[in-house]
């Protein structure tokens, strides 16, 4: 497995983490706000805008230009299509969160789940189809010049990455 296809991979198993901390919240239990901030947080900053935007900003626009996948059809047009449906369902959830008056807990939650049942079959599809379909077409040279980019990305967000490492651990 080429370094840009494996370091994806390892964001999702950060991220599959989070899922699992949002498939166990129950309905019947009080949670402080802060506890779905930290949530929201992780989803905003690391799921979307880093390691979404890897693949977004990068990885898919490499390969819709120089090895002929299609941004309007196919797994590379699903991936965007699902990156903003689980955009939304966040959208609604910390809306919600941010209500100054009383939160509707259950809309927060329905969305979190709904969010994490996209992103569970969404990982999957990448890592089992779409993911072996770039790593079979990505030239060793290609792999580097790209993991480059990641490495620019990495380090413009070292403080996310930490955040959101520290607030899975405390959730």
């Amino acid at each position: 497995m080429k370094k840009i296809i494996e370091d994806l991979v390892n964001d999702h198993k950060l991220i599959v983490s989070l899922l699992d901390v949002i498939d166990k919240i129950d309905n019947s239990k009080n949670y402080e706000k802060d506890y779905f901030e930290k949530i929201i947080y992780v989803i905003k900053n690391f799921a979307d805008k880093f390691h979404h935007g890897k693949e977004e900003e990068i990885l898919y626009p490499y390969v819709v230009e120089h090895k002929g996948f299609s941004k309007e059809n196919g797994p590379v047009a699903i991936m965007f299509i699902e990156h903003d449906e689980g955009r939304g369902y966040v959208k609604k959830a910390s809306d919600e969160l941010n209500k100054a008056n009383s939160i509707n807990k259950d809309v927060i939650i329905s969305n979190l789940k709904l969010y994490s049942d996209l992103l569970r079959g969404h990982i999957y599809k990448e890592d089992n189809i779409l993911f072996p379909m770039i790593d079979n077409v990505i030239t060793d040279d290609e792999n580097e010049q790209i993991f480059l980019l990641y490495q620019i990305v990495i380090k413009n967000n070292k403080e996310v990455i930490d955040n959101s490492i520290k607030h899975l651990k405390e959730l």
